[in-house]
């Protein structure tokens, strides 16, 4: 009886071990009309922004030196904010390869990819919205 009792507590753990996927990010989808809407990565755990969906504008989550969480703003190359007042822009974030990070103009297929700048005076490395090639 201990025997029958052993095998079938084994096979209940290895169906629900072998059952779990791999932990993703969480996240909420943003209503259809909103104009904010925060994007986290699933590969690189530093990469949270946050998007005016309207203007194009785009933040990264940071550090202030005083260690305190801050929206910092990030530059975009060749960019025209939008003066429309509904969603226009998105982020695309791929799941496997940082590579393909984009922000897009919906409406005219504008699309800036997700590149390491550094400045060439102080050698300080930052990220910015690099224009992509049509």
């Amino acid at each position: 009886m201990k025997l029958y009792i052993s095998t079938i507590l084994i096979l209940i753990y290895a169906f629900v071990t072998f059952g779990q996927s791999e932990k993703s990010a969480v996240y909420t989808a943003a209503n259809s009309n909103a104009r904010f809407e925060v994007i986290k990565s699933p590969t690189v755990a530093s990469w949270t922004f946050r998007l005016d969906r309207f203007t194009g504008d785009v933040w990264i989550l940071s550090f202030s030196n005083d260690g305190d969480l801050r929206w910092t703003g990030m530059k975009i190359q060749e960019f025209k904010p939008n003066q429309t007042l509904k969603p226009t822009f998105q982020i695309f974030l791929a799941d496997k390869d940082v590579r393909q990070t984009f922000l897009m103009n919906t409406d005219t297929g504008q699309t800036w990819v997700l590149a390491d700048t550094t400045v060439e005076k102080t050698g300080e490395k930052f990220l910015m919205w690099a224009s992509f090639a049509k």
